[in-house]
């Protein structure tokens, strides 16, 4: 018992001294990059042929809320799936 609680104090003044460093002095840094997690693009034709879309994954370094050319890191094709047949249809109730 006496063990727990020591580390839980232990674990409580790790936490607090995070914190606290991290409000403490220091100059402001420069302005970030956005960050354009997803983009969606309609994928190809060719890519899938009963439609879907192309995530585009990267950094937006000019800010145009676009990814373009240099700007993407990642691209994945997401398919749709293809038609199933029908089912028969259900009861009617009068």
């Amino acid at each position: 018992m006496e063990r727990k609680f020591y580390s839980a104090i232990l674990m409580t003044l790790v936490m607090v001294s995070a914190i606290l460093a991290g409000c403490l002095g220091g100059d402001d840094g420069d302005d970030g990059v956005s960050a354009t997690i997803i983009d969606l693009q309609n994928a190809t034709t060719s890519e899938c042929s009963d439609g879907g879309v192309a995530v585009l994954v990267g950094i937006d370094s000019d800010n145009d809320s676009l990814l373009t050319g240099e700007e993407v890191d990642s691209r994945t094709v997401i398919c749709n799936g293809a038609d199933g047949s029908n089912g028969a249809d259900g009861f009617r109730w009068i």
